[in-house]
């Protein structure tokens, strides 16, 4: 969890979303770096699913969190700590008996936004390899996007990896990008760590973003009291 965000409630178990298969994990080398939430583009996603795992609720500008008296500095200044309390979140969206599944997500914006600024234009036969575009976007607009991409990953002294967001709680994790210049458009290229999801087909929209923290899942039982 981020050095500035709290969760308050009655909390019993908390499910971790790892986007690495185990394998791979054991064989990262870990490296403790603070991240706080907060800065530009920062943005919190908001989803709830029933107990057959049917999503019920979507949010991807959740705001429904507390700020108390406290702050959290860092070297950047202050940050202000974030509270959120799954079981009142449910209770706001009018939830008052049954089982659900509430997940947050920890985004920083960096292409486009859930505004169907960019498209799937093109998937390998692997499924493993993307190519997107946009018709709203300008040459300019996404070769600047994805210098910036190519610097982090370049310029960092650690993985960096981002996330294509389809929406829906849709994610699949890009390794690598590139610039492909072509006189109808240009495009960005995406490497995925594992082949896309069948059921993510060409044209589906999207947009690309930095995760901030891994999501979390809170279970939630009857009488909104979490386990």
């Amino acid at each position: 969890m981020a050095d500035n965000i709290k969760i308050v409630g009655e909390i019993l178990n908390i499910q971790e979303v790892s986007r690495y298969d185990d394998t791979d994990v054991r064989l990262l080398t870990s490296q403790r770096i603070q991240e706080d939430f907060g800065q530009k583009n920062d943005y919190i996603e908001y989803f709830v699913y029933d107990a057959g795992n049917n999503l019920l609720n979507t949010s991807y500008s959740y705001k429904d969190f507390k700020l108390p008296n406290t702050s959290f500095v860092n070297t950047n200044g202050f940050l202000p700590i974030i509270e959120i309390d799954p079981v009142k979140d449910l209770q706001n969206l009018g939830y008052s008996s049954g089982e659900f599944k509430t997940q947050y997500n920890f985004f920083n914006n960096k292409v486009s936004n859930p505004n169907a600024e960019l498209f799937l234009k093109e998937i390998s036969s692997d499924r493993t390899e993307i190519r997107v575009g946009s018709t709203i976007l300008t040459n300019e607009q996404i070769e600047s996007s994805s210098l910036a991409l190519i610097n982090e990953y370049t310029g960092s002294t650690y993985f960096t990896d981002y996330v294509i967001n389809f929406g829906n709680n849709d994610q699949v994790l890009a390794v690598n990008v590139a610039l492909n210049k072509i006189e109808s458009g240009y495009e960005i290229l995406f490497k995925l760590y594992q082949p896309l999801p069948i059921s993510i087909q060409e044209k589906s929209n999207l947009w690309v973003v930095k995760e901030k923290i891994n999501p979390f899942i809170w279970l939630c039982h009857v009488h909104l009291q979490c386990m």
